[in-house]
């Protein structure tokens, strides 16, 4: 499925994700589409804009971060190297409507 999603119209697409440190979460964070996330929240948060881009060597594409905006706290990379390595091709998929929810 991935070579497939690869190689689809969108790969190069950008996308926004609202991610919210949480510890109610087992990842530490929860993400939202930005349409849907909580207006007002006491927790630490901030809106991460990306891309993948293709890689002739690599199995999979390649995530970059083209901005963040929002909270600066010290946990925000470890929050945005799991995303890259855990959710954000699931979170693309979604985005783009493959799959019902995330």
């Amino acid at each position: 499925m991935l070579q497939d999603y690869g190689n689809s119209n969108n790969f190069e697409r950008r996308y926004k994700v609202y991610i919210e440190k949480s510890i109610n979460y087992i990842d530490g964070y929860r993400y939202y589409k930005p349409d849907v996330a909580p207006i007002i929240s006491n927790k630490k948060n901030f809106i991460l804009v990306f891309h993948f881009k293709r890689s002739e060597k690599a199995t999979n594409p390649l995530l970059i971060v083209d901005s963040m905006d929002g909270d600066n706290f010290l946990e925000k990379i470890d929050i945005v190297n799991h995303f890259k390595r855990n959710h954000a091709i699931t979170y693309a998929v979604s985005y783009d409507g493959a799959i019902d929810s995330i």
